[in-house]
């Protein structure tokens, strides 16, 4: 199924039956069927404009988006019923790439605070300090299906291929983190993100290759899981 317009950012709603995606131009968010039985998008939350989108709430009733404004950056959380947004962080610096837990407790973003990029993780609805995951540069974290991992990426010196590593999460009786540990090189597609996906088996799904120019429309793939059985049989 192939959505003619320019789109971005495409994220699944909990469960699957939808995507909802930002369109390139306006801005705003549409979401249209998975299974291809609508053939066109509708138009998700009226007068909403992001500059961004990131992620679902695991219950599917709010999304998380970035607004800008001059240097203020805003993460914000959107009730899909069309309720008052709340700000979730507001700095600023650069806070991006969120990406929820499974269970909906912590969220990890990429933050300049530091002066370049890094993985940071804290509670999403609670009070707490944030934790530092990556030390030597991190950006686009992305959740195991358990919650037990966190996973981002880090571009070294510009002759190398781009890594992926892994962090181990435990949530009690306190939030922590274990020392990253390199998982393989790849060369993501960057700098546009999301460059990967990871399933509940934990297997990776990755974007690699070189940046092209323009832009390009959202296609979706049916039932990829067989595909990627065929071409990549589990052992």
């Amino acid at each position: 199924m192939r959505i003619n317009q320019p789109a971005e950012s495409a994220v699944w709603e909990p469960g699957g039956r939808r995507v909802t995606f930002l369109s390139f131009t306006r801005r705003v968010l549409y979401r249209i069927a998975s299974d291809g039985s609508e053939n066109e998008p509708e138009l998700l939350i009226p007068d909403v404009i992001l500059d961004s989108l990131w992620t679902y709430t695991p219950d599917g009733r709010e999304i998380l988006g970035e607004r800008i404004a001059g240097d203020a950056r805003r993460l914000l959380s959107y009730p899909i019923d069309g309720g008052d947004p709340r700000t979730i962080l507001q700095t600023d610096g650069i806070e991006i790439e969120a990406a929820l837990s499974p269970d909906g407790r912590f969220i990890a973003y990429t933050s300049d605070a530091t002066g370049r990029p890094e993985i940071w993780l804290r509670p999403f609805d609670e009070e707490g300090p944030p934790i530092r995951v990556s030390s030597q540069g991190g950006q686009e974290p992305g959740w195991s299906a358990d919650g037990g991992e966190l996973y981002f990426r880090r571009r070294g010196p510009a002759s190398t291929t781009p890594d992926l590593f892994a962090v181990s999460v435990v949530a009690e009786p306190a939030l922590r983190v274990d020392m990253p540990r390199l998982l393989f090189s790849f060369p993501f597609l960057t700098p546009y993100t999301p460059t990967y996906d990871v399933g509940r088996d934990g297997r990776f799904l990755m974007v690699g290759g070189t940046p092209g120019e323009g832009t390009g429309n959202l296609v979706l793939v049916l039932d990829w899981f067989s595909e990627l059985e065929r071409l990549a049989p589990t052992p």
